[in-house]
């Protein structure tokens, strides 16, 4: 069996959202804030050995569906490691990417922090100084590897060899940062449906005690698409509590969440989703 430091080694070497039609806009108001009150009920008894920051320093993560790169430059920027990409894996779901994706990525994540700060902070400008920390943080991490081609439904015949044993032997956790389903197509799965065939392909992949984060976006009518009553039963994965302090460090460093919809702000909703493989930990 390969050691974690040899795998690492080979890998250095090698929509458009519409608002749903609602009857009663103000009764599926009140479900959503009844929802929320239960997340931030959740947030402060999550075991604190269950948060996010906690696993992903002590596993590493493999990040799933990233649309534009900046959840991955702003991860490794806010976490400062010597060698972020041996703790963070970068999957994109097409099967090729342009030339200067990355390079754009990392530029996107760069110019997202002084918004973001201003969002977060009710229009205050960042501190000049850690505006330009913040930059070289990102300027300094090393080139990035994205892996193509990865299907969330299909994990285990999609992800790459070389990718694959960082799950199955070092319980690295996966990320599925905001999955999202234009349901103005008529015929196309549900959000919930994807999140739900995402966990059944991560349980293929992973060891028992093993973490999946979904990140979701808390705000209407985002929230009731992810029927999380349903997948906080979910059979094949504990729900074991929600954060929203590591993405709100994650935004700082410049995550762009992408959507057609006009959020006017509301995109730094977020709360991450932890979930733990059932079965018996060996």
């Amino acid at each position: 069996m390969a050691s974690r430091k040899e795998l690492n080694s080979a890998l250095h070497e090698h929509s458009y959202v519409t608002i749903a039609d609602v009857e009663d806009v103000d009764s599926a108001k009140a479900k959503i804030v009844k929802i929320s009150d239960d997340m931030s009920m959740a947030l402060k008894h999550t075991d604190r050995g269950s948060d996010p920051l906690t696993i992903i320093n002590k596993t590493g993560v493999v990040v799933i569906g990233e649309g534009n790169l900046s959840f991955t430059f702003a991860l490794g920027a806010y976490l400062m490691l010597d060698e972020p990409w041996d703790v963070i894996k970068s999957t994109v779901y097409e099967k090729s990417i342009m030339e200067g994706f990355i390079a754009k990525g990392r530029e996107t994540t760069k110019k997202k922090c002084k918004l973001n700060f201003r969002l977060l902070h009710h229009g205050e400008d960042p501190n000049a100084s850690d505006l330009t920390e913040k930059h070289e943080r990102i300027d300094e991490l090393p080139p990035l590897q994205v892996h193509t081609g990865v299907d969330a439904e299909k994990l285990y015949a999609t992800l790459p060899p070389e990718v694959l044993p960082f799950l199955t032997e070092f319980d690295f956790c996966l990320w599925f940062q905001c999955p999202w389903v234009d349901y103005f197509h008529a015929g196309q799965e549900s959000t919930f449906d994807l999140i739900a065939k995402f966990l059944s392909s991560a349980y293929e992949v992973q060891t028992p005690g093993s973490h999946v984060m979904v990140g979701i976006m808390n705000i209407f009518p985002y929230v009731q698409e992810y029927r999380l009553e349903e997948l906080f039963s979910h059979a094949q994965y504990k729900f074991v509590g929600c954060d929203d302090s590591l993405i709100t460090e994650v935004l700082q460093y410049g995550y762009k969440y992408q959507s057609r919809m006009r959020l006017n702000g509301a995109e730094l909703s977020h709360i991450t989703l932890v979930f733990e493989k059932r079965g018996v930990v060996s």
